[in-house]
C-alpha cells in the first residue's frame, strides 16, 4: 500500500488553509510530522488533520478534527473563513 501523504492546499484571499485526512481514530505525535513538516514550509493560516476521534483538539498549530464536525463547519462556512 502506498504510505505517501497527501497534504490538500487551498489558497483563499486571507492566507491558505492545509487539510491532512487519516483514517485514524487516535492521532499520536508522529502522525502529525508531515503536516507540521507542511506548516514549517508552506505557514498556512490553518491547518486541520481531519480524522476519526471522537472529540476535536488542538496540538500546537494543528486543530485535529473527527471528520464530521470537520464537515459540519465547512458547511457552515467556517473552515475555509
Amino acid at each position: 500500500m502506498d504510505r505517501a501523504q497527501r497534504i490538500l492546499r487551498i489558497n483563499l484571499p486571507r492566507g491558505e488553509v492545509a487539510i491532512e485526512v487519516k483514517g485514524s481514530g487516535q492521532i499520536h505525535t508522529p502522525d502529525l510530522h508531515p503536516l507540521k513538516a507542511f506548516i514549517q514550509d508552506y505557514r498556512p493560516q490553518k491547518a486541520f488533520l481531519v480524522c476519526n476521534e471522537r472529540r476535536q483538539r488542538l496540538h500546537d498549530k494543528i486543530t485535529i478534527i473527527p471528520w464530521s464536525d470537520f464537515l459540519s463547519k465547512l458547511w457552515d462556512g467556517e473552515i475555509l473563513a
